[in-house]
Formats: C-alpha cells, sequence, structure tokens
C-alpha cells in the first residue's frame, strides 16, 4: 500500500487531516477534524488504486451505506463516507487511547473476561447478520475497546475492495488467513456462520494461546486449515473444561452445517459451560465435526482462492498443505522479503564467501511442535495483527519433534548428456573458479541448467542439479527466459556443493568442498520455464501479468510431501509484493494450486 502519510494537514471532504493513528492492509486510519459538527473522528482511508478498479466505487457507495445503517451498542458507529481526491474514506467514531482487543489478549483473561467479550462481539455480529451483511475479517485487532466495552469495526472493507459487484452477503472474499474459515479459505460462498467460525478461532486463541494451524506464513495457515483436523483444545492446555471445548468444537466445525447458527448462541453455550451444570452442554459433540474438509468426488482438493478472482480448477494428486514460504534458501547473496495482504516468501542465498554449507530445505515441525511455541506468533496479512498472546491457563508445551535435514532420503544421480549451450554473446564459458564471464543476458530454466551443468562439470565430472531460482531480480518473462539464475550442483563423490549464477549476462562459480552428506537431485524435473509460464498462465496468471506481474520461479520440495518437487510461481510487482501463487508439479506439470492474494 502507497504511503499516505502525505495525506495529514490536507483536507478530505469536510475532514482535516491531523495525525495518522492506525494502518492495516488496505487502507490507513487517520484522527481527522470535522468542524461542521466540531468532532474529532477516525478516518479510514482507502488509496487510489482501488477506485480505479472496475466497479469499486459503486460498490464502495452500496457497502457503505449498508454499513452506517448498522446500528449497536458493540459496533463501531460510521458517520459519514465518501471519496475526494481520489480517496475513498469511512468517518468512524473517534475513541482517544483506544486499545485493541489484541492488546487485552497479550495477558491472561480470567474466565467472566471471556465470557463478556464473546458476548459483546457476538451481539454486534448478529446485528449485522440480521441486516443481511457478514463482516468477513473478525479478528482482534478489528475488536476495538473503549475501557471494557468492545466494539467491532471494519464491516464490510474486504468487500470493498474486491473485484466483484456483489454485496458482503454473497460470493467469497478476502480476509485474514489465521482467522479465515475453511470454506473461506477454499473460495466457497460463505454466509453467517464464516463468521461465527472466526469468533471461535478468538476463543481458541484465548485460551490455548495459539491460533490452530499455525504455519510459516499466513497461506500456508489456510492451508493447514484446509487439510487437516483441528488441534483438540484440551491437548494443548488440559485445564480447560471439557464443556467449554465441545463448545469451540461446534463453533469451529469444519463443516458449516455443524456450527452453531448463530453468533448469540454460541456465547449463550459458552457462559452455560462456564455456568454450574457444564455436564449439560453439548453433551453429543463429538471431534469429528473438527476434522478436515471433503475433497471433490475426484479425490482431489478444490483450489483454494484468497479473493474471488475466477481461476482453474487446480487439480492435485495430494491433499497436503503447500508451505508458501516459497522459495527457501536457494543461491547466493541475495535474501529478499517478498509481502503480501498476509504472505512472506523468503530468499535465502548465501554468500560465495562463506564456506559453510546448508541443507537445502529445513523439515517441517510435527502438528505438535507449531502448536506448542504459543509465545511465538506467525506473520499475519496485516500489519496490526498481533502476537499470539499469553494463555488462560498455561498449556502443558508440546516437544518439537527431532528434525530431519535430508530433505529426499534417496535420489537418483543425472546422467543426461547436457544438450548444446546457448551463444555466447562476449566470451566462451571457461573459466576459474570464482571468476566472471559474460553469456546471453537471458535463459531459459533449460539454457541455464544445461551451460550451468556443463561448467560444474568442470568443477567435479559427477556433479548434478540441486536447485535452480530465478532471483527477485530477474523473474519470468513471456518466453520463459530470466536475466538472473541461481543453480547449485552437488557432487556425489566430493560431496560438495557449486552454486552458478548468471546475472545480466555473467556467470560466476562459486564451488565450496565441505561435506553435504545428502542433497536434493533434480533428476527429471521440467526445465522448460516457458512450458511453465503457460502452465501458470492457464491457472489464473494472465490476469495479473496483463497488469505487469511477472513470476519469480524455484523448485522446492512440497513441504509435507518432500519426496515431491514442485515449481513454485510466485507473481509480483516492483515492489515484490506477491499477488498470486501457483504451485505445480515439477515433474508432470499439473497445478498443485492456485492462490490469489490479493
Amino acid at each position: 500500500m502507497e504511503n499516505l502519510q502525505a495525506l495529514i494537514g490536507q483536507t478530505l471532504g469536510q475532514y482535516r487531516i491531523i495525525e495518522q493513528i492506525g494502518e492495516g492492509g488496505m487502507a490507513a486510519v487517520f484522527k481527522a477534524y470535522q468542524p461542521g459538527l466540531n468532532r474529532e473522528v477516525a478516518l479510514k482511508v482507502l488509496p487510489p488504486y482501488f477506485a480505479q478498479k472496475e466497479d469499486f466505487v459503486e460498490r464502495f457507495v452500496r457497502e457503505a451505506q449498508a454499513i452506517g445503517n448498522l446500528h449497536h451498542p458493540n459496533i463501531l458507529p460510521v458517520y459519514d463516507t465518501g471519496q475526494d481526491k481520489g480517496y475513498s474514506y469511512i468517518a468512524m467514531r473517534y475513541i482517544p487511547h483506544a486499545r485493541t482487543l489484541s492488546d487485552e489478549m497479550k495477558f491472561p483473561l480470567k474466565m467472566e473476561r471471556i465470557v463478556e467479550v464473546m458476548g459483546q462481539i457476538a451481539g454486534a455480529l448478529d446485528q449485522a447478520h440480521k441486516a443481511g451483511i457478514i463482516h468477513r475479517d473478525v479478528k482482534p485487532s478489528n475488536v476495538l475497546l473503549d475501557g471494557q466495552w468492545a466494539l467491532l469495526s471494519d464491516f464490510g472493507l474486504a468487500k470493498m475492495v474486491e473485484g466483484a459487484s456483489e454485496l458482503t452477503g454473497t460470493g467469497v472474499g478476502m480476509g485474514t488467513p489465521a482467522y479465515m474459515s475453511p470454506e473461506q479459505g477454499m473460495g466457497k460462498k460463505v454466509d453467517q456462520r464464516t463468521d461465527i467460525y472466526a469468533l471461535g478461532i478468538i476463543l481458541y486463541e484465548m485460551l490455548t494461546g495459539s491460533v490452530p494451524h499455525r504455519a510459516e506464513t499466513p497461506i500456508a495457515t489456510v492451508m493447514r486449515r484446509i487439510n487437516e483436523p483441528l488441534p483438540l483444545p484440551r491437548s494443548i492446555n488440559p485445564n480447560i473444561p471439557e464443556a467449554v471445548e465441545r463448545v469451540l468444537l461446534k463453533t469451529l466445525a469444519t463443516d458449516p452445517t455443524h456450527r452453531f447458527d448463530s453468533a448469540g448462541e454460541m456465547a449463550a453455550a459458552l457462559k452455560e459451560a462456564f455456568g454450574p451444570h457444564p455436564d449439560q452442554v453439548l453433551a453429543g459433540v463429538s471431534p469429528t465435526i473438527v476434522s478436515s474438509p471433503k475433497t471433490t468426488p475426484a479425490g482431489m482438493p478444490e483450489p483454494t482462492r484468497l479473493s474471488n478472482q475466477p481461476m482453474a480448477k487446480a487439480e492435485s494428486k495430494s491433499g497436503l498443505p503447500i508451505n508458501a514460504l516459497g522459495f527457501g534458501a536457494i543461491g547466493v547473496l541475495i535474501f529478499l522479503v517478498l509481502i503480501g495482504i498476509g504472505v512472506l516468501i523468503f530468499l535465502q542465498l548465501r554468500s560465495p564467501a562463506q564456506n559453510d554449507v546448508t541443507q537445502t530445505t529445513p523439515s517441517p515441525q510435527t502438528q505438535e511442535a507449531a502448536i506448542a511455541a504459543t509465545a511465538t506468533p506467525a506473520p499475519t496479512t496485516t500489519p496490526t495483527e498481533t502476537p499470539s498472546p499469553t494463555p488462560l491457563l498455561e498449556p502443558t508445551p508440546t516437544p518439537a519433534a527431532e528434525s530431519d535435514s535430508i530433505a529426499i532420503t534417496t535420489a537418483p544421480e543425472a546422467t543426461s548428456t547436457p544438450a548444446a549451450t546457448p551463444e555466447v554473446s562476449q566470451a566462451q564459458v571457461n573459466t576459474p573458479e570464482g571468476a566472471s564471464v559474460q553469456v546471453a543476458a537471458a535463459l531459459t530454466g533449460q539454457e541455464a541448467a544445461d551451460m550451468a551443468l556443463a561448467e560444474a562439470q568442470k568443477w567435479q565430472a559427477d556433479a548434478v542439479l540441486s536447485e535452480i531460482a530465478t532471483s527477485g531480480l530477474g523473474p519470468l518473462d513471456a518466453e520463459g527466459k530470466s536475466t538472473d539464475w541461481i543453480l547449485k550442483f552437488w557432487s556425489p563423490s566430493s560431496k560438495g556443493l557449486n552454486s552458478i549464477m548468471f546475472t545480466n549476462g555473467a556467470i560466476t562459480s562459486s564451488p565450496t568442498n565441505l561435506p553435504v552428506p545428502k542433497t536434493i537431485v533434480l533428476d527429471g524435473v521440467i526445465l522448460d520455464t516457458k512450458r511453465l509460464y503457460d502452465i501458470g498462465e492457464k491457472a489464473g496468471a494472465s490476469k495479473f501479468t496483463t497488469e505487469g506481474y511477472r513470476p519469480m520461479a524455484a523448485v522446492v520440495p512440497y513441504p509435507l510431501d518432500e519426496t515431491k518437487l514442485t515449481w513454485y510461481l510466485n507473481y509480483a510487482g516492483g515492489d515484490f509484493r506477491v499477488v498470486y501463487t501457483v504451485i505445480i508439479d515439477a515433474k508432470s506439470g499439473e497445478v498443485v494450486q492456485a492462490i490469489a492474494l490479493e
């Protein structure tokens, strides 16, 4: 999101902007003054690029009118909306020294306070649901606290910035992955029960100190929620009463039809569970209602959509979650952090001067280890998100499983003869270690691999390809070519590793002879990056490439099935903000997952 601080001191509509008091993934919040009524307001401002999207202005006005008619003691009042100088804004009640529920959840909460807050938020949601409005982004940072009084804010904001023309009650939409229901994560049509699920996630976090299905990135969190059953709350914190766990299980049921029909019904059950007769509360609820979602009839998971943009059906032979971390530890020299509305992708590239060698891909922790790390929050999609809180009752930590540093236990050595290398523009690639010469400025993956293999075999005759990726500075063009390639080759005889880089026509070889006992061997993977580019286009990426986004590419193991290699195509602009990811089976070319991060 562009920097909106330049608005300080200016006027939008009838509001003079005083200072910025908050910022999220889609908008900035300012303290502003309204002279006509001599009052201060909180002014939420959306950047101009939203107004350039089709149907946005009409949708914004209709959504704002619907939200402005919501009146409830626990809903933050909306005073006015408008558009000026290309900016869209919403004027709301200003609360001096306001905190959020995230702030309060940093500390243990008493039973009475949990019941009180859940009741207040549930009342606000019920009022909105009766008016046909779904919040779609219920989370602690969207609950303001005026003293002990909870005020739910940001109704309809996620829907306002989507590309469809429907109102908040229909279609699929955006949200915060950590609090998103499985059906919302899968891009299905949602109703009020998606808000009830999000409310249950808040309760789960209050009681256990962690968000379920926490993963390294927001998108990986969504994928775990789609593909894995809910970790039982009492397995994390055995001090949670059984009746309270049953309330949580019903609230967080995978099938929306098994959840409470209203948020108020959920809050009433929670109050009874903490009451004098807990055994009578939901006695028939079973943990089976929080199992992973059903797959399609073909036994393949439905494609995950985090926006309502149309995309190709994503076929997969695995129901396993993805690791949107994407590129892992690949290559040399560059460490780039790629941020989306709730996503981080890391490129960690080692310096040729370093003598130690990292394993290609760290093995994922077990589910229990991820849950036990309640004090270490995963990144979220909005800067306003708050770290995981201290639990109400101290849970018993579960030790992390012993890490296996070998990504693939067995892999055949590459035996194919390299194809003829592309024509060298200025000099032949025949250079001592560490030296640099000029080659063709842009190469396909196959061309880069062939040329790099010829260079690596001068170092060790049995060198085989271990890693391949573009850097953030050289995404693929429409011909599948990149100006920046990073490749690693492993020698089964010496156990050493050689990093070879192509950067704007220069090739650099940086071998190290420190032994790497075992590494990935990219045998039989697709290196025709033009083909991969076309696969991405057919999987829904064409919408983004026509807007100027280009894919960075890398081969990485599928996180929970490390024998399966996948190409990650991460589509980003000049600010490295990833808006779309296509994951492709590196050997068959089948699309495993397509994820929109708009």
